[in-house]
């Protein structure tokens, strides 16, 4: 039974008959996500929705990966645009004040080869998504647990190295430097690979009680990647993203996210769903 309380606190002294007078229940059963499998985790809904959310339960052929991590060190990749310069560079500063640790905020002209409008868990709404500022990654896409060869970077895009290069000793103190392998670039990050750059996204915030999803394609003619906080699973077929948002958004996926998993969300939410389906 879930107690759908219609005031903003209670006291733990109140008694039933007042509680009654100020919630509103609703019945629900419950059985293992797994069936047969007592251990697995359970599912919780109302009866009459039981037999069809089964219907949806099991391996998916889709597979979410997590957005782009720093290590850390979101202050130095994270940047805004202020500029595009006439030969095609961009002028960028670094949002140095983000993140737990704090760095110094310069303004530089770097190559654009490696800019990406980056998608906060923020920026994510149901069925809209809008990324809020921009993460220089250069990740090497062959080699994906490293950045591109010091010696690439230098020859090539001198200007990007030159960036990374002013925050070495910041990169190189990095917790996160233990995952990567011993002799990759200080200015390697984690968590991205050549599904960071498909055309179309469906995203959702990796935290929340209650899913909200979205379909993400380009933004300003350049690949949106998201940040570590946001799950994706990435396509190249815009009308297969948008089938696949609309049946995470839709109300049997809502309800059995919200009655099936092991975190429970907000009642309002959950009987909201509840009702759709009546």
């Amino acid at each position: 039974m879930i107690w759908l309380r219609r005031v903003t606190s209670l006291s733990i002294q109140i008694e039933l008959s007042d509680l009654k007078q100020i919630s509103t229940r609703a019945n629900l059963e419950a059985i293992p996500v797994e069936l047969g499998k007592a251990t697995s985790p359970w599912l919780t809904a109302p009866p009459a929705t039981l037999s069809g959310i089964t219907k949806v339960i099991g391996k998916s052929d889709y597979v979410a990966h997590v957005g782009i991590s720093s290590g850390g060190l979101n202050g130095v990749y994270w940047v805004r645009i202020l500029l595009t310069l006439p030969n095609g560079n961009l002028l960028i500063e670094n949002m140095g004040d983000v993140g737990k640790k704090k760095v110094d905020s310069i303004q530089i002209a770097i190559e654009p080869d490696f800019v990406y409008p980056l998608l906060r868990g923020r920026d994510i709404r149901s069925w809209r998504a809008e990324p809020s500022c921009n993460i220089v990654a250069p990740q090497d896409i062959e080699n994906q647990r490293e950045g591109i060869p010091a010696s690439r970077m230098k020859r090539k895009y001198p200007k990007t190295y030159s960036f990374f290069y002013s925050f070495e000793q910041e990169l190189l103190k990095r917790p996160d430097r233990k995952y990567y392998p011993v002799d990759a670039p200080f200015y390697t990050i984690r968590n991205m690979a050549d599904y960071s750059l498909s055309t179309y996204k469906v995203v959702w915030k990796d935290m929340g009680s209650f899913i909200q999803a979205a379909v993400v394609s380009k933004h300003n003619q350049r690949t949106v990647c998201p940040e570590h906080h946001v799950m994706a699973v990435s396509l190249e077929d815009e009308d297969e993203a948008h089938y696949l948002c609309a049946a995470l958004m839709s109300a049997p996926r809502l309800l059995h996210h919200q009655y099936g998993y092991k975190r429970p969300c907000s009642s309002k939410r959950r009987y909201s769903a509840l009702q759709s389906l009546k």
